[in-house]
């Protein structure tokens, strides 16, 4: 069994909850109210339903948005927030803290072929304290350049500056099917 696999398995459902019933259905709202109250960031609790690692203009500075205003301003943060939903909740909440944690296991490589898009990750995390949580992630080729990606268990990046937590290693509970370009 996987280190960690009983706590995973009891905080992705809060997660989950937390994403599909609260942070998904009021995006469009705490987008508009950002909007019309000036903010980059969210105020106090409400930061949990977006990216700790960026502001809510994210769009505009990771993926090239067009800057924007108004109604396309609230639009681009509505989206924004439903393309890492709850990411501060996975973080600062489900999240393993960086500092003192080690990586204590990796194994890598390609299900089949050698491309990017057809590989596992699987790594084991040591905390200070001696706790051991996990990490899966899997890119499963479908067909043509169509591919589902999963990752599961707690974050793991080969740049330690890439888009990670600030200081935690968030618990995650992706599925989505992605296109190569």
């Amino acid at each position: 069994m996987p280190p960690g696999l009983l706590t995973y398995l009891r905080l992705a459902p809060l997660g989950l909850f937390f994403t599909l019933f609260f942070t998904l259905p009021t995006a469009p709202l705490w987008a508009a109210l950002s909007v019309l109250m000036g903010w980059k960031v969210l105020p106090g609790f409400l930061a949990l339903i977006h990216t700790s690692n960026d502001d809510l203009d994210g769009g505009q500075h990771q993926l090239h948005w067009p800057e924007a205003s108004g109604l396309a301003l609230m639009w681009q943060r509505t989206r924004w927030i439903w393309r890492n939903p709850s990411s501060g909740f996975f973080g600062e909440i489900l999240g393993i803290p960086k500092e003192g944690t080690t990586l204590d296991y990796r194994e890598a490589g390609p299900l089949s072929g050698r491309t990017a898009t057809r590989f596992y990750n699987y790594t084991v995390w040591r905390t200070a304290d001696g706790r051991l949580y996990f990490g899966w992630r899997c890119n499963w080729p479908l067909f043509g350049k169509w591919y589902i990606k999963m990752w599961f268990g707690w974050r793991y990046y080969d740049n330690p500056d890439q888009y990670k937590h600030p200081r935690f290693h968030d618990l995650c509970l992706d599925a989505w099917v992605k296109t190569t370009t």
